[in-house]
């Protein structure tokens, strides 16, 4: 990931920004970054033993969300949102 020229990364986001994120993330111990073996303007991050509890538990919550949203709908309402997404 470039962190200085301002282009956007594979996943659409401004260089800058992730950088910033990762910073971000750094400092909570989530992840850790180095620098790139042949581009000094590039960082590998890798996810710390925290980082993936966080993400961990992150999914969880996620899940647990998404359920209770499920849970909320009339049958006739979870069978059109399952034809929609199915085809």
């Amino acid at each position: 990931m470039s962190v200085d020229d301002g282009r956007s990364t594979p996943l659409g986001l401004a260089s800058l920004r992730v950088s910033r994120l990762a910073a971000g993330m750094q400092v909570l111990g989530w992840v850790s970054r180095q620098r790139g073996p042949t581009k000094r303007n590039y960082y590998r991050l890798r996810l710390t033993a925290e980082g993936w509890d966080v993400a961990r538990r992150g999914g969880q919550d996620l899940r647990e969300h998404r359920g209770h949203l499920l849970d909320l709908l009339t049958p006739k309402e979870r069978r059109a949102l399952t034809t929609g997404l199915t085809g």
